[in-house]
């Protein structure tokens, strides 16, 4: 892997075990063609491969309150840091 001094990598993602996370694996192992080759990761798993690649976590926040199934959604700000109940994260990092 080879990283451009001073890059950075922002990153979004569902992490495993909320109810986002769970409704697109099992639409993926019913053989959503989209869906099918999604994995899944906690958190702190994501956090660590970012370190091990050799970047440093500059900040993360939390969205995606809502539960699934409602007929509209609306728009959420995200908040500073992780939140346990929080169904989107993004995470910023830096070399």
């Amino acid at each position: 892997m080879c990283w451009i001094p001073g890059g950075g990598l922002v990153l979004g993602f569902l992490p495993r075990g909320t109810a986002w996370a769970e409704m697109y694996a099992r639409r993926g192992a019913e053989g959503h063609p989209i869906y099918e080759g999604a994995r899944f990761y906690t958190a702190g798993e994501v956090e660590e491969f970012i370190v091990r690649a050799g970047l440093r976590i500059t900040g993360n926040r939390s969205t995606l309150f809502q539960p699934l199934g409602l007929e509209t959604y609306s728009l959420e700000d995200p908040v500073e840091g992780y939140r346990a109940h929080a169904s989107f994260i993004g995470i910023a990092a830096t070399s």
